[in-house]
């Protein structure tokens, strides 16, 4: 584990660090598109298993991989200590 703690006994203390780089991916994303729900980032709503299929098969769905990728980008820089 690189951020957290493995066991209850290490205390809140070994959680702070990775609650902060929670916040701070959550405040990237939001930043980089403008919202941390899906629905409202794919415009799909995704309780509808026929919309959620459909998205799949258009053009749309390059763009959730592309947020999946920034986000890794995200995570990594945040890992590294570059953010």
């Amino acid at each position: 584990m690189v951020h957290g703690r493995a066991r209850s006994e290490e205390g809140l203390g070994g959680l702070m660090k990775g609650f902060m780089l929670a916040q701070a991916l959550v405040r990237r994303f939001e930043e980089e598109f403008g919202t941390t729900a899906c629905d409202e980032i794919s415009g799909v709503d995704w309780g509808d298993m026929q919309a959620a299929i459909e998205f799949f098969s258009t053009p749309a769905a390059e763009k959730a991989c592309e947020v999946a990728g920034k986000t890794a980008e995200m995570v990594a820089d945040l890992l590294s200590g570059e953010a």
